[in-house]
């Protein structure tokens, strides 16, 4: 007979920390984690609100079988009221979610028991786990993750006849496409799972299927399903596989995507830029060769990639000489001679100040594009 291990998963009344228990620290990363928070699913859809005003909500708990190739876990998400009256809010009033599941380290564990025998209630092998582990912590300012003591399965040995390994897979595991099933044909595939020793993660109860996270979940039974369908499975890219770190090149630096509307106003600073920079050369401004020609280069850069500037490059501001005040009566108009004379004499004129103004930051007028 398997030895169960406890998987409770749920904040307790002081600290936002989820994960009260598991076999292994390490098991949050993994696909057990991965499994665990796919029928959570942020506690979305765990209540079935009525449409008659002062009715009472329905609780819609959800369950879930899934094997990996280091074990089984089965379980169930629902409102912690549903465990516990106690236990079942935050200090903010709140009404919490959890998961309360069993793991073993057998991939084709047997010893399952049917359906709905998993039920959630007070008096349940659920309520049990989840007191004996957020109870001790509940009122605690700083919690974390503790491991789970493996013993024997709180439902006994289950009565029931099973087939000889070796057959036919009852449960189809299809390799790059999950399964949709209406809620009436749950029981039937949990059985059916409780008889395929393949990888599969099948997750019952569901009000509306498109709630379930395609890239862990392969089975589904919903109630807006009336037919079977088979879907593609959206799979995550290969880097973010729980494991792997996308590396990032240092030879190229991050390029905004073309198009975008910080790509727009990005083009549009550097040609302003670039027309200042011009500006300032025709007027003589000693910094105009210098700052105009650093924000074009940053921008650059910024957009799709500009190589250093060699040493030397940036042109750095002349200290002036300095020039005796000229005074000058208000009623009197320059002299164009005595210019002349004094630029003959090699006077070098006074220099101007020149306003360069940038554009303000415009706000986005609408949203951007894919926000709900």
């Amino acid at each position: 007979m398997n030895t169960w291990s406890p998987v409770v998963y749920g904040r307790t009344y002081q600290v936002d920390e989820w994960w009260r228990a598991l076999p292994a620290v390490n098991f949050a990363s993994g696909w057990l984690g991965e499994a665990v928070l796919a029928a959570v699913a942020g506690g979305n859809g765990l209540v079935r609100y009525p449409d008659e005003p002062g009715a009472t909500a329905e609780n819609t708990p959800r369950f879930i079988l899934a094997r990996g190739t280091d074990g089984t876990l089965v379980g169930l998400s629902c409102r912690a009221r549903a465990l516990s009256d106690e236990l079942c809010q935050d200090r903010h009033g709140r009404e919490i979610y959890c998961f309360t599941g069993w793991f073993t380290a057998d991939p084709i564990a047997r010893d399952i028991p049917e359906l709905g025998e998993f039920k959630p209630r007070p008096d349940s092998w659920a309520a049990a786990a989840y007191v004996h582990y957020s109870a001790p912590v509940w009122r605690a300012t700083a919690v974390s993750v503790q491991k789970s003591v493996p013993g024997e399965a709180p439902w006994g040995q289950p009565q029931r006849e099973f087939r000889q390994h070796g057959q036919a897979d009852r449960l189809q595991v299809p390799a790059q496409q999950a399964q949709l099933y209406p809620s009436v044909m749950a029981a039937q595939l949990w059985r059916d799972g409780i008889e395929t020793p393949r990888p599969f993660v099948l997750v019952t109860g569901w009000q509306v299927a498109r709630h379930a996270s395609l890239e862990q979940i392969t089975h589904v039974c919903a109630d807006d399903i009336t037919k079977f369908t088979t879907v593609d499975r959206r799979l995550p890219p290969a880097e973010t596989v729980p494991g792997k770190v996308k590396k990032r090149s240092r030879e190229k630096p991050d390029r905004i995507q073309a198009d975008s509307r910080l790509h727009l106003n990005s083009t549009r600073l550097v040609r302003e830029a670039r027309v200042a920079h011009e500006r300032a050369k025709h007027q003589d401004d000693q910094d105009g060769s210098s700052w105009p020609e650093r924000v074009v280069h940053w921008l650059g850069q910024l957009m799709g990639g500009q190589p250093e500037p060699e040493p030397g490059r940036w042109p750095h501001k002349q200290p002036q000489q300095e020039q005796q005040p000229r005074r000058e009566s208000p009623t009197t108009a320059p002299n164009p001679a005595a210019a002349n004379t004094e630029a003959g004499a090699g006077a070098s004129p006074e220099p101007r100040t020149v306003e360069i103004q940038l554009p303000k930051r415009q706000e986005a007028a609408e949203p951007f594009e894919g926000l709900e």
